[in-house]
């Protein structure tokens, strides 16, 4: 496993925590729910462009079941189950590992990398010292957030 390659991941997860706070959505659920299904669909697109059809019938079962537990994570209100989907995901990577799953070179320890420091940032977000805590879409319109 490429250690350069996890960090690599982790900076990612980094920026684009950087990129949501400047676009004023860090401490949206939605924003963080939807990344994670966005990155659960990129095995199966890797399979696709392989033309190995009956490998991304297969790779779409976790995106399902990521979709799904973000549905109730978002219903709950549920940062936690949201941080606990991105960790899920790191575990499929790091499963993945020895099959690669026609994946790019260290993709799988980039999105490792990533997925984990997500799952961090998720949970700080979650119960800030501050007080400000992440919000659904709801919350936002009424309070103007």
């Amino acid at each position: 496993m490429s250690l350069i390659a996890v960090l690599a991941g982790a900076a990612g997860a980094g920026l684009t925590f950087l990129f949501f706070r400047l676009a004023g959505i860090h401490r949206n659920l939605v924003a963080w729910a939807v990344l994670l299904v966005a990155i659960a669909c990129c095995y199966p697109l890797f399979a696709a462009e392989r033309f190995d059809f009956s490998e991304a019938l297969w790779q779409t079962l976790p995106v399902i079941f990521f979709a799904g537990l973000v549905i109730v994570g978002l219903r709950a209100k549920s940062p936690e189950l949201i941080g606990l989907g991105f960790l899920l995901h790191a575990l499929l990577d790091l499963a993945g590992l020895p099959f690669r799953f026609h994946s790019p070179l260290l993709w799988a320890e980039l999105c490792l990398g990533y997925d984990v420091t997500a799952a961090l940032i998720v949970r700080v977000l979650a119960k800030p010292p501050s007080g400000q805590h992440l919000v659904d879409v709801e919350d936002e319109d009424r309070t103007g957030a």
